[in-house]
């Protein structure tokens, strides 16, 4: 892409700063990989926005204004960039060059550009700073963050695992004019999923709209073929209630861009681009450097979402990674440390890529062999997801190793016990600590509001390590009864019948609360008023509507107990059901056009069928045997029940740090700080706490949060991958022919044929009839109410004991998980026929008219 051969060094004598148009801009050592592909693509005629590049020489300067030999250590130079003083030689050539370019409407962009940057073996994609729609005021504290950035840790360790050695600081800077975009977005000028070079793929975001900032919604994507001519071949994730972003004749004009950009590049390219509602903007180009990669070899560590897509399968607030990520870190330690296995403290557990988290899932099944024996091909029944690509199989386990193991399930059935006894005790205390918070956050002054977010994280980690054990119990307790199943029931081997042994056993808060809406729904029908307030479905005013009517008493009671539950609960940035009740009555609308009186799948006929396979598989035991099943399955049972409801209790918690934190934002507001309560979830934990103490100013932190609205647009628009190796992701969808089965996991018997409902979010849930099969990415308690009007579930992640399964197998919905892509092999309105006890879902069923009940 540009001239990596000249100047290995720019000359002392050499200009700071280069406008595209200068001859030196393309050279990768004078401005960087980054600026030096922009450069070349100015100079070659593509719609690049006005820029300039400041060379590596720029901050060599500054570190020698300090002082500060660049053979210092790390943090010197680090606060050198920081502090130093600026060459007078420098600051005038910058004024000079932003003369030049003219003034920024809607600010700058300012860009780090590493000299080893954006190559064909290492993209460094995410490891350097970038700041967009900064003031021209504030051009040089930014310029100095991305210099700063070349001595972040996450810097220096990419750096040394893709073997650069360390060297003098390297690091350029671009200032560009910020583009007002209308929509924005990535562009692959080859297929990331199957590598497939005919075909371009453009994914696409609207601008700053409320959904792409909170990031839950799904990027739209479109498939191009490149030859013979550049055609439109596909489009997916299209919303129902809109046109696509893009128009075929932009989608055109956009493609032409991109594939003359990679014969300009001799490779594929990973393209950003903005579009402002006339012209296509090109403002970053790099190579794919996944393609044609063996990333099934190596010993990099491998990042999987399969676990962390079912509770945040959008992006992840600022806020909200702040407290979730050093928390993990902590508790899962703690956790394997008091079951025997100390953790490689440089070695991650928990990641965000591209703005979502995502878990280290090779030392997750590192740490579950070792402790307990558990193999890969384990870890992903119980959690979901795939097994990990470059996962060697373990060598046969010698008499000690396997000693070790009985020693550490000994352990564990002692730590398992101690957390079912203590359980009831700390879900009463929690209870009684939301209750107290709900009455005084509100009325909070700050310096008790500052000694309550102290006391918070006291509360939070002993009770998130509780849940944990206690997910950590049912995996194990479901495991050994499993094998138990099988062993008696050889015939059970690849099904549900395991499974079943956990349906319909009652006091699972993740269920009781769409019983409770159920209820609701027949008060709902018997009162006039609300069965007419419910088919208006006009929400905005329901405490006007409802007032005198017995159901508001009745309503009220239901907020009181399952308010604090919301859509994607644990993004704490996400609006409790207390707060905006409107996704209920969409559902409770539903309900309430439906005549019978009792809910459609009956708890009390799932406990007769678990209780009738019961005694099927006692029967069939010695009765030494039997008694071992019988002590399991009441363990499994249950583990089951006070894992789910402990869940309830976790996002108990949730509910106070968002009290918390909009008491926090009344403080700010009153300050001046911004004007809308949920900006302060773009604050990460820590700066709330400096901003209410005054130790932090208004003027430090405004470019960070415009900086953080615009990355979540940019990551927005990005198709998530499954898996990352490194820092690379990986693509592994495979097409699906026509008529085809989709293979997952069976978690909920039943077979079933209807009409598929292909979901994206709750917020889609008026689109599915009573008896339609759901199909969604993933579900948390949020979807649970949707799941009385299905007639079956199909889930691309989860496990076992993923909250969609288990709620599945509570009403008896027949149910298969862990199926790859299948909201998009899967047709929206298309008839399908789901097994939920073999763990198929048929794309084109023999011809019959749709089921509206499962077969048992």
């Amino acid at each position: 892409m540009c001239r990596e051969g000249r100047n290995v060094m720019a000359p002392a004598s050499a200009p700071y700063v280069h406008l595209w148009s200068a001859l030196d801009a393309t050279v990768v050592a004078v401005s960087g990989g980054k600026g030096a592909s922009l450069a070349r693509l100015a100079q070659a005629g593509f719609p690049v926005p006005p820029g300039c590049v400041l060379s590596p020489a720029a901050l060599r300067a500054v570190c020698t204004m300090a002082s500060a030999p660049l053979s210092a250590g790390a943090e010197e130079l680090r606060q050198a960039a920081l502090n130093a003083p600026i060459p007078e030689t420098l600051e005038a050539e910058v004024r000079a060059a932003l003369a030049t370019l003219g003034p920024a409407p809607h600010g700058w962009a300012v860009r780090s550009s590493a000299v080893a940057e954006d190559r064909a073996t290492a993209s460094y994609a995410g490891i350097y700073e970038s700041w967009l729609a900064i003031p021209e005021a504030q051009l040089w504290p930014t310029i100095r963050a991305c210099w700063a950035a070349w001595w972040s840790a996450h810097a220096i360790a990419y750096r040394q695992h893709v073997g650069e050695a360390e060297a003098p600081p390297r690091m350029a800077v671009v200032l560009q004019h910020l583009v007002s975009a209308q929509c924005a977005g990535v562009a692959f000028t080859a297929e990331p999923l199957s590598g497939d070079r005919t075909r371009l793929v453009i994914h696409a975001a609207a601008g700053l709209g409320v959904a792409v900032v909170a990031g839950i919604v799904q990027p739209e994507q479109y498939t191009l073929a490149k030859t013979p001519a550049l055609h439109l071949l596909d489009t997916r994730w299209l919303p129902f209630d809109r046109p696509p972003l893009l128009t075929s004749e932009v989608l055109l004009q956009l493609g032409e861009l991109c594939v003359r950009l990679e014969e300009l590049a001799g490779s594929p390219q990973d393209v950003e681009w903005v579009w402002d509602g006339t012209t296509c903007w090109i403002v970053q180009s790099r190579p794919i450097t996944t393609l044609d990669d063996d990333v099934g070899s190596g010993t990099a560590d491998v990042w999987g979402n399969a676990n962390l897509k079912d509770i945040l399968p959008g992006l992840v607030s600022p806020f909200t990674w702040s407290l979730m990520q050093p928390q993990l870190e902590t508790v899962l330690r703690q956790q394997y440390a008091d079951a025997g296995y100390q953790t490689d403290p440089q070695r991650p557990l928990v990641r965000r890529f591209w703005g979502r988290p995502y878990f280290n899932i090779s030392l997750f099944c590192d740490v579950s062999y070792a402790l307990y024996g558990a193999t890969p091909e384990m870890q992903a029944a119980q959690i979901g997801g795939a097994v990990p690509p470059n996962a060697v199989p373990p060598a046969p386990p010698n008499l000690a190793q396997r000693l070790r193991w009985l020693r550490n399930g000994l352990r564990f059935l002692g730590i398992a016990r101690r957390t079912r006894r203590a359980a009831p005790a700390a879900f009463a205390a929690l209870q009684r600590y939301w209750r107290t918070e709900q009455r005084l956050v509100p009325s909070l002054d700050r310096s008790a509001l500052l000694q309550a977010m102290e006391a918070y994280v006291g509360v939070a980690d002993p009770f998130v390590l509780l849940h944990l054990n206690l997910t950590l119990a049912l995996s194990g307790m479901s495991s050994l009864l499993h094998d138990l199943v099988v062993y008696a029931m050889p015939e059970a081997a690849g099904s549900s019948f395991a499974a079943e042994l956990m349906s319909g056993i009652g006091e699972i808060s993740s269920a009781e609360h769409s019983y409770a809406l159920w209820q609701l729904s027949r008060q709902a029908r018997q009162s006039p008023p609300v069965h007419a307030f419910l088919e208006r479905r006009d929400w905005h005013d329901w405490e006007q509507a409802l007032a005198g009517t017995e159901f508001l008493t009745a309503w009220q009671r239901f907020l009181n107990t399952y308010g604090h539950r919301a859509l994607y609960e644990v993004e704490i940035a996400n609006p409790r059901w207390h707060e905006q009740p409107e996704y209920l009555f969409t559902v409770m609308a539903a309900y309430a056009r439906l005549e019978q009186e009792l809910p459609p799948f009956d708890p009390h006929t799932q406990a007769q069928r678990r209780h009738a396979l019961e005694r099927d598989i006692g029967q069939r035991l010695h009765w030494g045997t039997r008694a071992l099943f019988r002590a399991l399955l009441w363990r499994t049972q249950t583990y089951a029940r006070l894992r789910e409801n402990s869940k309830s209790h976790l996002v108990r918690l949730f509910d106070i740090a968002r009290m918390m934190m909009l008491r926090a934002a009344h403080f700010l507001i009153e300050d001046g700080w911004f004007e809308t309560p949920e900006t302060i979830f773009l604050f990460e934990a820590e700066e709330v706490t400096h901003a209410l103490r005054g130790t932090m100013t208004r003027e430090a932190l405004q470019p960070l949060l415009q900086q953080r609205r615009l990355e979540r647009q940019r990551d927005a628009a990005r198709h998530m991958p499954e898996l990352f190796i490194g820092n690379r992701p990986v693509y592994t969808e495979t097409p699906v022919a026509a008529g085809a089965v989709l293979t997952g996991l069976p978690s909920s018997p039943g077979r079933v044929q209807s009409t598929a409902r292909v979901l994206y979010g709750p917020h889609e849930g008026a689109r599915l009839q009573p008896g339609d099969i759901l199909v969604v990415p993933s579900t948390d308690p949020g979807w649970t109410p949707l799941f009385l009007l299905a007639a079956g579930l199909v889930m691309e992640t989860g496990g076992y004991l993923s909250h969609g399964a288990i709620v599945a197998r509570e009403y008896g919905i027949p149910a298969v998980i862990n199926v790859p892509q299948a909201t998009q092999h899967i047709v929206d309105g298309s008839t399908i026929l789901l097994d939920g006890a073999q763990g198929t879902v048929h794309l084109a069923p023999p011809s019959a008219p749709p089921s509206q009940a499962a077969e048992r």
